[in-house]
C-alpha cells in the first residue's frame, strides 16, 4: 500500500504560522511517492518534516540518526531540535554546499551533501548560523529570520495522512523541555502593582489569513531576571491565537505603558527559550504618553519593562558658565561621551560632550543633566534657568558607564566569595564558599580581637624596634614589598596609635609592635588566633604568624564569613577598621601621621560599611571583607582573589548590592 501524499498548499499554508514561531526552522520536503514497505516509506522520510494534515498540521521531526519521529509542537521543542540534533560544521565544509539558488559543480561536494542530508547544520565557527539540507536537492537552505523560514515553509513541505505517520516510531525518549521554560537560579516576586503598566499591541488584520485573538498573560514572579534591574512590568506572555497564517511582512508595534513620574533609563527584554535567558531588545520611548515601544514579527514572545535605578533619560537641566562651548555635566556618564540633550518644551536639540561631573542626585534628584551655557542656549534662553529635557546616548567614552549587565547573578574576577546575612547565617551568594587560599591581611582582624581580649591599656607607650619589621621580613622580601609604618628605632607611641596603624592602615610593623608588648609571647599569641577561630568553627582556618604577610595563612570565605561576623560586633573594631583616616604624632619626637584607610570605598561614602579589612599577597590576589549595613539589614561580604584593587573594591560592593536587593524581595 502506497503512503497517502497529500499534495495540498492550504493544508501546507495553514501549519506556517507554527514554524514562524521557530525562527531558526526549517524544514522540507517535496510532496513525492512512497514505496509500500515500512522500512522504505522510512528511508525516504529520513530527516523530512512531516505534517499531519488531517490533525490540525501537527509536526513531526524524522531523525536521520534512527528515523525515529520527534513531535515540533512547541517552539520550546523545535529549540531542543536544534540543541540537540545539531551538527556542528565547519565554515570550509558548508562552503562546499551549494544554497538553493546554486548550481552542482566542480567547487561543490555531491558526496558531502548526501552525506549531510536531511540534517541540520550550525556553523560554529560564525555564530551559530543554522542550515538545512533539503534531501531532495542536496541544497542548503539557511534558516535564519521569521521571513526565511516563512519562505522556506512556503516552498517545501510534506503534507501526511494520520493512518501513515502512525507507521513510524515515536521516539518516547526524546528530552523535551518543559513548557514552564523560565529556570534557574532564584525566583523573584515582582514587585509591581497590576495598574503599574499596561500592554498593548497594534496589528493589521491582514497580516492573518483567518480571524485572529490576541491572548496576554501576566506572570508575576519569574527567575532568571537581571538581577541589578528593577522591575517595571510583569512577565507578559502574549500570543496571537489563529487557525489561520501569519504573513512576517506584516509587522506588530509592542507598546507598554508606565507610570508618568518614572524618569530613569527603560530597558526591555524578552526571554530565550534555547539559552534560558533574557535578551534585550531595541527600544523606542514616547516621553508624550508615557510608553516604551517597537516593531516585530514574533507572533509569540514573553516580555518584561525594567529600569535603571540609578540612570536618568528624562528630568530637569539647568546650565553654567565653564568652557563656553557645547559641554556638560553628567553624573552618568564618564567624560568625553557624547549626548544629545532635547528640549521638551521646543523640541529642540543639541549634542553636547561630558566635560564634568554633576548636578549631585543627593542634592538634585530630578536633575537629568546640567548645560555650558553655550549649549544651554541652543535650545532654551539662558533666562529660563531650568527646563525639562530628555537625553540619549550618541558615544558613550569607554565601558565604564554603569549600566547593568544581564547577569543573573554577579560576575566576579574574585576565585572565591560570599555574601551572608548577618541576622541569619543565610548564604545568599557564594563562590568557592570551601576552598582553602591564602587571605593576607584580612588575618588582622582575628589578630586585633585577640589583642583586644588581653585587655592592655590602649593610653600605653611603648617603644619601637626595628626587630619588629625584621619579623616581617621573614614571609615577605624584598622589604620594600612590605606595607610598614614608617617610625623609627626608639620611637614612642601609644598602644591606641599602633592599633588603628595595624588595623585601618595594615602597618606590618605595627602589628608585630603591638605582639612583643601583648604580655604574652609571640608563639602563644598565634597559638591563641587559632584557638579564637577553632570555637568559632573555622575549621579551614589557620595562622602561622599574626599579619598575614605569609600565604601560609589560609582560610575559605565560608570560615572567613563566620569571623568577621563575630569580630565585626566588636564596636571598638568595627569603629576602628572602618575610620576614613587617623591621624597622631609621635611621643617623643612630635613626628606627624595621618593615615588613610586602605579600603577606598569607605572613603568614597559609597555605602554603609561597619567593619572592613583589605588584603594583598602575590599569592592571594586582592582581597577584601566588610561588615555592610541598609537600614536593619547586615551582611557580611567578603571577595578573596579578585584581579585588581579596583576590582576587590568594586566587586565587593557588587556582591552587597545583591545581597540587599535579594533581602528586600523576599
Amino acid at each position: 500500500m502506497q503512503m497517502n501524499i497529500v499534495k495540498n498548499k492550504k493544508s501546507l499554508m495553514r501549519n506556517v504560522i507554527k514554524f514562524s514561531l521557530f525562527l531558526f526552522l526549517f524544514l522540507s520536503t517535496f510532496f513525492l511517492n512512497i514505496d509500500s514497505s515500512q522500512a522504505a516509506v522510512v528511508d525516504n522520510l529520513s530527516g523530512k518534516i512531516l505534517l499531519q494534515v488531517e490533525k490540525n498540521g501537527e509536526a513531526w521531526y524524522i531523525k536521520p540518526s534512527d528515523k525515529k519521529r520527534v513531535f515540533l509542537s512547541r517552539p520550546t521543542d523545535a529549540f531542543n531540535i536544534m540543541r540537540e540534533l545539531g551538527l556542528g560544521v565547519s565554515n570550509y565544509n558548508l562552503e562546499n554546499i551549494p544554497s538553493k539558488q546554486e548550481s552542482f559543480s566542480d567547487d561543490f561536494d555531491l558526496s558531502l551533501s548526501k552525506k549531510l542530508s536531511g540534517k541540520i547544520l550550525l556553523q560554529v565557527e560564525e555564530n551559530g548560523e543554522a542550515y538545512y539540507i533539503n534531501p531532495d536537492n542536496f541544497k542548503k537552505y539557511y534558516l535564519g529570520r521569521p521571513a526565511d523560514a516563512f519562505n522556506v515553509m512556503r516552498e517545501l513541505g510534506l503534507g501526511v495522512s494520520d493512518s501513515d505517520i502512525s507507521t513510524i516510531e515515536i521516539d518516547d525518549n526524546f528530552n523535551y523541555q518543559s513548557e514552564d521554560a523560565i529556570s534557574a537560579v532564584s525566583e523573584i516576586d515582582l514587585d509591581v502593582l497590576e495598574s503599574d503598566t499596561r500592554f498593548e499591541i497594534d496589528y493589521s488584520s491582514k497580516a492573518f489569513t483567518k480571524p485572529v485573538e490576541l491572548v496576554v498573560e501576566k506572570e508575576f514572579t519569574v527567575k532568571n531576571l537581571p538581577w541589578s534591574l528593577h522591575a517595571l512590568s510583569p512577565l507578559y506572555n502574549y500570543n496571537f491565537k489563529t487557525d489561520g497564517l501569519y504573513d512576517p511582512a506584516h509587522t506588530f508595534t509592542v507598546k507598554i505603558y508606565y507610570n508618568e513620574d518614572n524618569y530613569n533609563l527603560k530597558r526591555l527584554f524578552n526571554y530565550d527559550p534555547f539559552s534560558k535567558t533574557f535578551k534585550e531588545i531595541e527600544i523606542k520611548e514616547n516621553l508624550e504618553d508615557n510608553y516604551i515601544y517597537y516593531t516585530t514579527n514574533s507572533t509569540s514572545d514573553k516580555l518584561i519593562l525594567m529600569n535603571e535605578d540609578e540612570i536618568m533619560n528624562r528630568g530637569k537641566a539647568s546650565w553654567y558658565k565653564y568652557k563656553n562651548g557645547l559641554f556638560a555635566a553628567s553624573p552618568d556618564y564618564p567624560k568625553s561621551s557624547i549626548l544629545k540633550v532635547t528640549n521638551l518644551d521646543n523640541n529642540k536639540s543639541v549634542e553636547v560632550e561630558i566635560n564634568d561631573y554633576g548636578p549631585d542626585r543627593s542634592i538634585f534628584p530630578d536633575r537629568v543633566i546640567d548645560l555650558d551655557y553655550v549649549a544651554f542656549s541652543e535650545i532654551a534662553s539662558p533666562s529660563s534657568g531650568i527646563i525639562d529635557v530628555k537625553v540619549e546616548v550618541v558615544n558613550v567614552a569607554d565601558d565604564k558607564v554603569e549600566i547593568s549587565s544581564l547577569e543573573v547573578t554577579p560576575v566576579i574576577t574574585a576565585n572565591s566569595a560570599i555574601v551572608m546575612n548577618e541576622k541569619n547565617n543565610e548564604i545568599i551568594y557564594s563562590k568557592n564558599p570551601d576552598q582553602v587560599v591564602p587571605i593576607a591581611s584580612l588575618t588582622k582582624i582575628v589578630f586585633a580581637q585577640v589583642f583586644l581580649n588581653l585587655n592592655v591599656d590602649f593610653d600605653k607607650e611603648v617603644v619601637y624596634k626595628l626587630a619588629d619589621e625584621e619579623l616581617n621580613v621573614l614571609y615577605c622580601q624584598p622589604k620594600s614589598d612590605i606595607k610598614l609604618l614608617r617610625v623609627e628605632e626608639g620611637d614612642v607611641l601609644t598602644v591606641r596609635d599602633l592599633f588603628y596603624s595595624a588595623l585601618m592602615y595594615s602597618g606590618n610593623n605595627a602589628v608585630e609592635t603591638l605582639v612583643r608588648n601583648s604580655g604574652i609571647s609571640r608563639d602563644e599569641f598565634i597559638l591563641q588566633m587559632n584557638k579564637y577561630a577553632e570555637n568559632l568553627g573555622a575549621e579551614n582556618t589557620n595562622f602561622i604568624e599574626p599579619t598575614g604577610l605569609s600565604p601560609k595563612n589560609v582560610s575559605s570565605v565560608k570560615d572567613y564569613a563566620i569571623i568577621s561576623k563575630e569580630v565585626f560586633k566588636n564596636k571598638l573594631l568595627h569603629d576602628i577598621s572602618s575610620t576614613k583616616y587617623y591621624s597622631f604624632k609621635t611621643v617623643n619626637t612630635d613626628k606627624e601621621f595621618k593615615l588613610y584607610n586602605t579600603n577606598r570605598s569607605i572613603n568614597n561614602n559609597t555605602y554603609n560599611i561597619e567593619g572592613s579589612k583589605t588584603g594583598y599577597l602575590h599569592e592571594s590576589g586582592y582581597c577584601l571583607t566588610t561588615k555592610v549595613t541598609q537600614g536593619e539589614d547586615s551582611l557580611i561580604v567578603i571577595n578573596l582573589n579578585s584581579d585588581s584593587r579596583d576590582e576587590r573594591e568594586s566587586e565587593n560592593e557588587k556582591l552587597a548590592n545583591y545581597g540587599f536587593k535579594m533581602i528586600n524581595q523576599k
